[in-house]
Protein backbone atom coordinates (compact mmCIF):
# COMPACT_ATOMS: atom_id res chain seq x y z
CA UNK A 1 0.00 0.00 0.00
CA UNK A 2 1.25 3.49 -0.82
CA UNK A 3 1.31 6.38 1.65
CA UNK A 4 1.20 10.15 1.69
CA UNK A 5 4.51 10.98 3.33
CA UNK A 6 5.11 14.29 5.10
CA UNK A 7 8.72 15.22 5.83
CA UNK A 8 9.36 18.02 8.34
CA UNK A 9 12.86 19.41 8.01
CA UNK A 10 14.92 21.90 10.01
CA UNK A 11 17.67 23.98 8.40
CA UNK A 12 20.35 24.83 10.97
CA UNK A 13 22.00 27.88 9.37
CA UNK A 14 25.14 28.05 11.51
CA UNK A 15 24.28 31.63 12.47
CA UNK A 16 22.93 31.54 16.01
CA UNK A 17 21.60 29.33 18.79
CA UNK A 18 19.25 31.65 20.60
CA UNK A 19 17.23 30.37 23.52
CA UNK A 20 14.02 31.90 22.11
CA UNK A 21 14.19 29.67 19.04
CA UNK A 22 15.34 26.54 20.86
CA UNK A 23 12.55 26.82 23.43
CA UNK A 24 9.89 27.21 20.72
CA UNK A 25 11.25 24.12 18.99
CA UNK A 26 11.35 22.13 22.22
CA UNK A 27 7.72 23.10 22.92
CA UNK A 28 6.72 21.98 19.43
CA UNK A 29 8.45 18.64 19.99
CA UNK A 30 6.51 18.12 23.22
CA UNK A 31 3.24 18.81 21.39
CA UNK A 32 4.10 16.48 18.50
CA UNK A 33 6.41 13.77 19.92
CA UNK A 34 5.30 11.41 17.14
CA UNK A 35 6.59 13.66 14.33
CA UNK A 36 10.27 12.97 13.59
CA UNK A 37 12.42 15.77 12.18
CA UNK A 38 14.88 15.73 9.32
CA UNK A 39 17.63 17.92 10.83
CA UNK A 40 20.11 19.52 8.44
CA UNK A 41 22.86 20.29 10.93
CA UNK A 42 25.58 22.88 10.33
CA UNK A 43 29.14 22.39 11.56
CA UNK A 44 29.80 26.15 11.42
CA UNK A 45 28.46 26.48 14.96
CA UNK A 46 31.74 24.85 16.01
CA UNK A 47 34.22 26.67 13.73
CA UNK A 48 34.07 30.17 15.19
CA UNK A 49 37.13 31.71 16.81
CA UNK A 50 35.53 31.44 20.24
CA UNK A 51 32.99 28.70 20.90
CA UNK A 52 31.76 26.78 23.93
CA UNK A 53 31.64 23.30 22.40
CA UNK A 54 29.76 21.61 25.23
CA UNK A 55 27.14 24.38 25.40
CA UNK A 56 26.71 24.34 21.63
CA UNK A 57 26.15 20.58 21.56
CA UNK A 58 23.72 20.73 24.48
CA UNK A 59 21.75 23.50 22.78
CA UNK A 60 21.34 21.53 19.56
CA UNK A 61 20.49 18.31 21.37
CA UNK A 62 17.81 20.05 23.43
CA UNK A 63 15.56 19.93 20.34
CA UNK A 64 16.36 16.40 19.09
CA UNK A 65 14.33 13.21 19.52
CA UNK A 66 15.59 9.61 19.02
CA UNK A 67 13.75 9.03 15.72
CA UNK A 68 15.12 12.16 14.09
CA UNK A 69 17.39 12.08 11.05
CA UNK A 70 20.78 13.79 11.38
CA UNK A 71 21.49 15.34 8.01
CA UNK A 72 23.96 17.99 6.85
CA UNK A 73 23.50 21.64 5.90
CA UNK A 74 26.31 23.82 4.54
CA UNK A 75 26.58 27.55 3.98
CA UNK A 76 29.97 28.90 2.89
CA UNK A 77 30.80 30.58 6.21
CA UNK A 78 34.45 31.65 6.17
CA UNK A 79 35.34 29.89 9.41
CA UNK A 80 34.01 26.59 8.05
CA UNK A 81 35.91 27.07 4.79
CA UNK A 82 39.07 27.78 6.77
CA UNK A 83 38.62 24.58 8.79
CA UNK A 84 38.19 22.69 5.51
CA UNK A 85 41.22 24.27 3.86
CA UNK A 86 39.11 26.08 1.25
CA UNK A 87 39.82 29.67 0.24
CA UNK A 88 37.18 32.11 1.44
CA UNK A 89 34.98 33.84 -1.13
CA UNK A 90 32.97 37.03 -0.87
CA UNK A 91 31.14 36.74 -4.20
CA UNK A 92 28.95 36.00 -5.98
CA UNK A 93 26.12 36.36 -3.47
CA UNK A 94 22.59 35.02 -3.76
CA UNK A 95 21.18 37.82 -1.61
CA UNK A 96 21.18 41.45 -2.83
CA UNK A 97 24.62 43.06 -2.83
CA UNK A 98 23.31 46.02 -0.81
CA UNK A 99 21.99 43.77 1.98
CA UNK A 100 24.40 44.15 4.91
CA UNK A 101 24.10 40.97 6.96
CA UNK A 102 26.50 42.35 9.56
CA UNK A 103 23.92 45.02 10.40
CA UNK A 104 21.48 42.40 11.68
CA UNK A 105 21.32 42.49 15.46
CA UNK A 106 20.27 39.66 17.74
CA UNK A 107 18.52 39.86 21.10
CA UNK A 108 20.81 39.69 24.10
CA UNK A 109 21.89 36.07 24.08
CA UNK A 110 24.91 33.97 23.26
CA UNK A 111 25.99 32.52 20.01
CA UNK A 112 25.20 35.14 17.35
CA UNK A 113 27.86 35.80 14.75
CA UNK A 114 26.92 38.77 12.54
CA UNK A 115 30.55 39.60 11.76
CA UNK A 116 31.29 36.54 9.63
CA UNK A 117 30.94 36.51 5.85
CA UNK A 118 30.17 33.80 3.31
CA UNK A 119 26.64 32.86 4.28
CA UNK A 120 25.14 33.65 0.88
CA UNK A 121 27.97 32.56 -1.41
CA UNK A 122 26.49 29.64 -3.41
CA UNK A 123 28.03 26.22 -2.80
CA UNK A 124 27.53 25.38 -6.46
CA UNK A 125 30.14 28.03 -7.36
CA UNK A 126 32.87 26.02 -5.62
CA UNK A 127 34.82 23.22 -7.29
CA UNK A 128 33.82 19.62 -6.55
CA UNK A 129 37.01 19.02 -4.54
CA UNK A 130 36.29 22.10 -2.43
CA UNK A 131 32.74 21.01 -1.65
CA UNK A 132 34.12 17.54 -0.92
CA UNK A 133 36.44 19.01 1.74
CA UNK A 134 33.61 21.04 3.27
CA UNK A 135 31.48 17.90 3.57
CA UNK A 136 34.28 15.80 5.05
CA UNK A 137 35.20 18.50 7.56
CA UNK A 138 31.58 19.03 8.56
CA UNK A 139 31.01 15.31 9.02
CA UNK A 140 34.13 14.99 11.19
CA UNK A 141 33.14 17.94 13.39
CA UNK A 142 29.56 16.78 13.92
CA UNK A 143 30.29 13.09 14.50
CA UNK A 144 32.97 14.08 17.04
CA UNK A 145 30.10 15.63 19.03
CA UNK A 146 28.05 12.43 18.86
CA UNK A 147 25.77 13.28 15.96
CA UNK A 148 25.21 10.49 13.45
CA UNK A 149 27.07 10.45 10.15
CA UNK A 150 24.84 12.25 7.67
CA UNK A 151 23.48 10.52 4.58
CA UNK A 152 21.03 13.34 3.77
CA UNK A 153 21.81 16.91 2.75
CA UNK A 154 20.40 20.32 1.91
CA UNK A 155 22.53 23.06 0.38
CA UNK A 156 22.34 26.58 1.72
CA UNK A 157 19.97 28.56 -0.49
CA UNK A 158 19.01 25.29 -2.22
CA UNK A 159 22.20 25.81 -4.31
CA UNK A 160 22.89 22.22 -5.24
CA UNK A 161 23.85 21.40 -8.82
CA UNK A 162 26.31 19.11 -10.56
CA UNK A 163 29.32 20.06 -8.42
CA UNK A 164 27.51 19.68 -5.10
CA UNK A 165 25.75 16.48 -6.16
CA UNK A 166 28.99 14.83 -7.25
CA UNK A 167 30.61 15.76 -3.94
CA UNK A 168 27.63 14.26 -2.09
CA UNK A 169 27.93 10.98 -4.00
CA UNK A 170 31.67 10.86 -3.25
CA UNK A 171 30.82 11.03 0.46
CA UNK A 172 28.08 8.37 0.38
CA UNK A 173 25.36 10.95 0.95
CA UNK A 174 22.51 9.33 -0.90
CA UNK A 175 19.74 11.90 -0.44
CA UNK A 176 19.79 15.55 -1.51
CA UNK A 177 16.82 17.66 -0.41
CA UNK A 178 17.77 20.91 -2.16
CA UNK A 179 15.37 20.98 -5.12
CA UNK A 180 12.73 23.68 -4.71
CA UNK A 181 9.94 25.41 -6.59
CA UNK A 182 11.51 28.78 -7.60
CA UNK A 183 8.25 30.49 -6.67
CA UNK A 184 9.04 29.82 -2.99
CA UNK A 185 11.95 32.32 -2.76
CA UNK A 186 10.28 34.63 -5.31
CA UNK A 187 7.25 35.10 -3.04
CA UNK A 188 9.51 36.13 -0.18
CA UNK A 189 12.27 38.11 -1.92
CA UNK A 190 11.16 38.91 -5.44
CA UNK A 191 13.55 38.98 -8.40
CA UNK A 192 16.92 38.69 -6.64
CA UNK A 193 19.91 36.45 -7.53
CA UNK A 194 18.57 33.66 -5.29
CA UNK A 195 15.40 33.40 -7.35
CA UNK A 196 17.22 33.56 -10.68
CA UNK A 197 19.81 30.92 -9.75
CA UNK A 198 17.24 28.58 -8.20
CA UNK A 199 15.22 28.88 -11.42
CA UNK A 200 18.34 27.90 -13.37
CA UNK A 201 19.23 25.02 -11.05
CA UNK A 202 15.73 23.56 -10.67
CA UNK A 203 13.80 23.99 -13.92
CA UNK A 204 10.51 22.14 -13.85
CA UNK A 205 10.37 21.76 -10.05
CA UNK A 206 6.96 22.70 -8.67
CA UNK A 207 4.87 22.14 -5.56
CA UNK A 208 3.93 18.60 -6.62
CA UNK A 209 7.39 17.45 -7.77
CA UNK A 210 8.36 14.02 -6.47
CA UNK A 211 11.61 12.15 -5.70
CA UNK A 212 13.83 11.32 -8.64
CA UNK A 213 17.27 9.92 -9.29
CA UNK A 214 20.20 12.17 -10.19
CA UNK A 215 23.20 10.75 -12.06
CA UNK A 216 26.66 12.04 -11.11
CA UNK A 217 30.17 10.98 -12.08
CA UNK A 218 30.59 9.55 -8.58
CA UNK A 219 27.31 7.61 -8.54
CA UNK A 220 23.56 8.15 -8.34
CA UNK A 221 21.73 9.94 -5.56
CA UNK A 222 18.07 10.61 -4.78
CA UNK A 223 16.69 14.13 -5.04
CA UNK A 224 13.77 14.89 -2.71
CA UNK A 225 12.17 18.21 -3.69
CA UNK A 226 11.35 20.64 -0.91
CA UNK A 227 8.02 20.96 -2.70
CA UNK A 228 6.09 22.68 0.11
CA UNK A 229 8.98 25.01 0.86
CA UNK A 230 9.83 26.20 4.35
CA UNK A 231 7.29 28.10 6.43
CA UNK A 232 9.56 31.15 6.47
CA UNK A 233 8.34 31.57 2.89
CA UNK A 234 4.84 30.03 2.98
CA UNK A 235 1.76 30.61 5.10
CA UNK A 236 -0.31 27.99 6.90
CA UNK A 237 -2.95 28.36 4.19
CA UNK A 238 -0.37 27.80 1.43
CA UNK A 239 1.06 24.69 3.09
CA UNK A 240 -2.44 23.21 3.38
CA UNK A 241 -3.19 24.07 -0.26
CA UNK A 242 0.03 22.35 -1.38
CA UNK A 243 -0.91 19.32 0.71
CA UNK A 244 -4.31 19.14 -0.98
CA UNK A 245 -2.73 19.43 -4.45
CA UNK A 246 -0.42 16.54 -3.62
CA UNK A 247 -3.31 14.45 -2.30
CA UNK A 248 -5.03 14.96 -5.65
CA UNK A 249 -1.79 13.88 -7.36
CA UNK A 250 -1.65 10.79 -5.15
CA UNK A 251 -5.25 9.86 -5.95
CA UNK A 252 -4.30 9.77 -9.64
CA UNK A 253 -1.49 7.28 -8.88
CA UNK A 254 -2.53 5.56 -5.62
CA UNK A 255 0.06 2.79 -6.01
CA UNK A 256 2.91 5.27 -5.65
CA UNK A 257 4.04 7.03 -2.48
CA UNK A 258 3.57 10.79 -2.50
CA UNK A 259 6.18 12.88 -0.64
CA UNK A 260 5.42 16.35 0.73
CA UNK A 261 8.44 18.19 2.16
CA UNK A 262 8.06 21.23 4.40
CA UNK A 263 9.99 22.65 7.35
CA UNK A 264 11.56 25.74 8.91
CA UNK A 265 14.84 27.33 9.98
CA UNK A 266 16.09 26.92 13.54
CA UNK A 267 17.25 30.54 13.56
CA UNK A 268 13.73 31.87 12.93
CA UNK A 269 11.61 29.25 14.69
CA UNK A 270 10.13 31.79 17.10
CA UNK A 271 8.81 33.81 14.16
CA UNK A 272 7.47 31.11 11.86
CA UNK A 273 7.02 27.73 13.56
CA UNK A 274 3.42 28.53 14.50
CA UNK A 275 2.59 28.43 10.77
CA UNK A 276 3.69 24.80 10.62
CA UNK A 277 1.83 24.03 13.84
CA UNK A 278 -1.39 25.33 12.32
CA UNK A 279 -0.84 23.46 9.05
CA UNK A 280 -0.25 20.15 10.83
CA UNK A 281 -3.49 20.42 12.79
CA UNK A 282 -5.48 21.16 9.63
CA UNK A 283 -3.74 18.48 7.56
CA UNK A 284 -4.32 15.83 10.22
CA UNK A 285 -7.97 16.79 10.37
CA UNK A 286 -8.29 16.38 6.59
CA UNK A 287 -6.47 13.05 6.71
CA UNK A 288 -8.76 11.73 9.46
CA UNK A 289 -11.91 12.88 7.68
CA UNK A 290 -10.87 11.46 4.30
CA UNK A 291 -9.12 8.40 5.75
CA UNK A 292 -5.86 9.20 4.03
CA UNK A 293 -2.76 7.01 4.66
CA UNK A 294 -0.77 9.86 6.17
CA UNK A 295 2.72 9.10 7.51
CA UNK A 296 5.16 11.59 9.03
CA UNK A 297 8.71 10.41 8.37
CA UNK A 298 12.24 11.76 8.62
CA UNK A 299 13.50 9.04 6.28
CA UNK A 300 11.63 9.20 2.97
CA UNK A 301 14.48 7.14 1.47
CA UNK A 302 13.07 4.10 3.29
CA UNK A 303 10.03 4.29 1.00
CA UNK A 304 11.93 4.77 -2.28
CA UNK A 305 12.74 1.99 -4.73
Amino acid sequence: MSNILIVVSVDWEGRSLLSQNLEVMASFRRKYPDIPFQHFLNAAYYTRAVVDVAKTTAAIRSTLLPEDEHGLHIHAWHSLLSAAGVAARHAPRFLPEDLDLSAVKAPDDWGFYPEESGYDVPLEHFEVDEVDRMIQTSQAILTAQGFRLATTFRAGGWMSGRNVQEALARNMISLDCSAVDPQVPFRRFGDIPLYRWVTELWPGINDCSQPHRVVTRAGDIWEIPNNAGLVDYTSTKEVVAIFQKNVAFWRESPNRHCVISTGFHQETARKFLDRLDGAIEIVRGIADEERLPLVFTARPQDFLH
